[in-house]
């Protein structure tokens, strides 16, 4: 668990898509598997692309999940990395 500096990450390469109306985020590309098995868990944040964030509220399937549209961008996200 991090703590005071540093982060922890999980991360599958690949890179998503994201619907801001519906926050519902799924895989474009890569080896993504958002599991508990990989550490995967409602509560944690997401970014993608750097600059679009959000909380991840439920996990539908391996590939494909659901964030917190509070600070996501106006205009959908398509073929961006994330962690």
């Amino acid at each position: 668990m991090a703590l005071w500096g540093t982060k922890d990450t999980v991360y599958s390469t690949g890179n998503v898509n994201v619907d801001v109306s519906t926050g519902v985020v799924t895989k474009q590309s890569g080896s993504i598997a958002w599991t508990s098995g990989n550490g995967v868990k409602v509560g944690q944040v997401m970014t993608v692309d750097g600059t679009a964030e959000g909380v991840i509220i439920g996990i539908t399937s391996a590939t494909m999940l659901t964030l917190d549209k509070q600070y996501l961008p106006d205009s959908d996200i398509s073929n961006k990395g994330y962690e």
